[in-house]
């Protein structure tokens, strides 16, 4: 009586199909169109992403080309929407994707040391995480660590570099 509402109760139901005698009509879809990561340039405004013919349902093959442009190397979003014949746009569906480097990965370090600690300067290129295996069974995880070896000897070192797509390791001696 006061226009306050009461909280919402969940409840189960089942509809027999037998009683089910409605059968809505689904106007063919028309239009598709997406964007990438957002904002969201608004219904009608994204990149336009063709569609064979209108029809109820439309499938999207596992390639499609986007355009990248100015894209950086990372995991990014792609948002899609789609517009029914009658002009009323559907809700966004959203699938995330890894945008790699068209040049792929590539390894490398170098290092200097002085007396047990040991300097790097990373040489990889499009790496977005790093591991460093010590030969000690330590792991150091970033471009350019120091490191001091407790002991002298001789150690095996080797960088390890990730993209979103790819895996690349490097190995070089040392004496300690």
């Amino acid at each position: 009586a006061k226009g306050d509402w009461g909280m919402p109760k969940y409840a189960r139901f089942w509809v027999k199909e037998e009683e089910t005698t409605y059968q809505p009509y689904l106007p063919d879809i028309t239009k598709a169109e997406y964007f990438i990561n957002g904002p969201d340039p608004g219904e009608g405004k994204a990149k336009n992403l063709p569609i064979a013919l209108p029809a109820q349902q439309i499938q999207v093959g596992d390639s499609v080309d986007l355009d990248t442009t100015g894209l950086s190397i990372g995991r990014h979003h792609l948002l899609i929407r789609l517009q029914d014949e009658t002009g009323r746009w559907s809700m966004i569906n959203i699938a995330p994707f890894d945008y790699c480097s068209p040049d792929g990965i590539t390894a490398g370090f170098d290092f200097n040391a002085l007396d047990n600690r040991v300097f790097f300067t990373d040489r990889s290129m499009n790496a977005v995480e790093y591991v460093y295996d010590m030969g000690n069974g330590d792991s150091l995880f970033t471009a350019a660590p120091e490191y001091r070896y407790p002991q002298g000897g001789n150690y095996t070192i080797c960088q390890t570099v990730y993209s979103f797509c790819d895996t690349m390791t490097v190995c070089k001696d040392i004496f300690v």
